[in-house]
């Protein structure tokens, strides 16, 4: 007798792609032909830490699902929640109320993207839940750990950590959304060779670095928690770890494994330097006392561990640091990047500045800003409307940022519709060249401007300020000349630039 196929599907809620085959697989009548296994695939979304970036993805991956799956209706939510709360309750119905799994699963899907509905919302989950019959309804023990052993099966497995994943039960796998007829021949037989679909799918967030800092390597055995959501750099040295780090690094966390040097001086080190101030750093002794403990946790460690500390343990503490580092890099990211532009905010260019003032005092430099204002900015809203503004802002800073390629350099939005430029060891002549060259570039894109009174194309007006080892004003001064030089390039007609007396 043939044995019926089976699907297991793991998926996501604020996936678009895992709510499409969601629908399709409604459409079909084929709800009971899966096993459904719900994962978080971003467990460090939070729609209050949803930054542009993640704003950019979503758009693009709702723009995708439209023009693959026709068939479904789709709308783009305001944000994409985090599924915790709502998976646990899926989970809880698939256990202990499963013939009403389906109706809260697709009723969830369709609140988030057909109506744009939070489902993180502790009161929208609650209508979703008496919609289905379920007021009330109360997580179980059991349901999480469920939720856990299916997100191992998914990390763990060949699934290229993407969603939608489907596996039949021979073993044969599709990943992401597959056309319609794939999709049929698929349930229908199960009998499909590893098919990646991987354009049409979710990515689960970008796996963690974790700078494994020990004598020798073998020593740290990564715990198996960790293996699909991070990988390690070891060395064997604080020093040979410092001297690998740039600008551009993202160390995620650092593990001291049982270091021959003080492990308190190499912490009190660490976190006496700003690029690895902010890593959280875990500390693991062979002995561990309640001395060490406390001196440890002064010194600024996030945890202190036996090496003899059992390996799931060790892991959930380690996994909990990674998700609570990623959390705070949202959110410095919204308390220092312009949500419009992407650019660093007024708050990062106080503090930039600031930083720069200081070192050119310090090393006797030169130092030079740029004011960028846009020519009839007000009357350009008036004409197009403040939608096609902020598309202008946005392709403004584009240009803007393009046009600096040190790493010193800053570019920001002051505010409205006026931007401003760092350019540290930068003498006016050369803040002139990259003012002019801006000037040009912003030319170059011809953006249309009728309301204009330059010209019926898109112009800025630039102040220049420069200060040297003689300049004798203070930082609050030197900002302030330099807006008054923006000032007098619009005063003069606009679309110019204006050095400073």
């Amino acid at each position: 007798m043939k044995k019926e196929n089976k699907v297991t599907v793991y998926a996501d809620l604020n996936c678009p792609y895992c709510y499409a085959l969601n629908e399709r697989l409604v459409h079909l009548n084929a709800v009971q032909a899966v096993i459904w296994k719900p994962i978080e695939h971003a467990p460090d979304l939070h729609a209050h830490t949803f930054t542009k970036k993640d704003r950019q993805e979503l758009v693009s991956e709702v723009d995708d699902v439209k023009a693959k799956a026709v068939d479904v209706a789709l709308g783009l939510p305001n944000s994409r929640p985090n599924s915790r709360k709502a998976n646990e309750l899926l989970a809880t119905i698939i256990r202990a109320h499963p013939d009403k799994a389906v109706n809260f699963r697709t009723a969830a899907y369709r609140a988030l993207w057909q109506r744009s509905e939070d489902f993180s919302n502790p009161e929208i989950l609650e209508q979703l839940l008496t919609s289905c019959g379920l007021p009330n309804l109360q997580v179980i023990s059991s349901a999480k750990d469920d939720l856990s052993e299916w997100q191992c099966a998914w990390e763990l497995g060949q699934f290229a950590r993407k969603i939608p994943s489907l596996e039949s039960n021979i073993g044969f796998k599709i990943l992401g959304l597959p056309p319609i007829e794939q999709l049929k021949t698929f349930l229908l037989d199960g009998k499909t060779h590893i098919t990646s679909f991987k354009d049409a799918a979710c990515a689960a967030s970008a796996r963690y670095l974790i700078a494994v800092i020990s004598d020798k390597q073998s020593d740290w055995q990564k715990p198996k928690l960790l293996e699909a959501i991070s990988c390690c750099n070891y060395y064997t040295s604080v020093n040979e770890f410092l001297n690998s780090l740039s600008e551009s690094s993202n160390v995620d966390l650092i593990v001291l494994n049982s270091l021959k040097q003080d492990p308190l001086a190499t912490i009190r080190q660490l976190k006496n330097l700003t690029m690895t101030q902010y890593i959280p750093v875990v500390l693991l002794l062979n002995e561990v006392s309640e001395k060490i403990q406390i001196d440890a946790y002064r010194a600024g460690v996030a945890e202190v561990a036996s090496s003899s500390t059992n390996e799931e343990i060790l892991g959930h503490r380690i996994v909990r640091q990674l998700h609570f580092k990623r959390y705070t890099d949202k959110l410095y990211e919204l308390a220092h990047i312009d949500v419009l532009t992407g650019l660093p905010n007024r708050r990062e260019f106080d503090v930039s500045i600031n930083r720069e003032w200081k070192r050119r005092m310090r090393e006797k430099g030169t130092l030079s800003i740029l004011m960028i204002d846009v020519d009839g900015f007000k009357a350009y809203n008036d004409t197009y409307g403040h939608s096609k503004g902020d598309e202008v802002l946005r392709r403004l800073a584009e240009v803007i940022n393009s046009c600096i390629n040190r790493p010193t350099d800053l570019s920001a939005r002051y505010g409205g519709d006026e931007f401003v430029l760092i350019l540290p060891g930068t003498d006016t002549e050369g803040a002139k060249l990259v003012a002019e060259f801006i000037r040009t570039q912003i030319a170059v894109h011809n953006i249309k401007n009728i309301s204009s009174p330059v010209c019926p194309y898109v112009t800025v007006s630039i102040g220049l300020a420069e200060a040297n080892k003689t300049t004798k004003m203070s930082m609050e001064e030197f900002i302030a000349v330099a807006d008054m030089a923006l000032y007098k390039a619009k005063e003069n007609g606009r679309d110019q630039i204006i050095v400073a007396d």
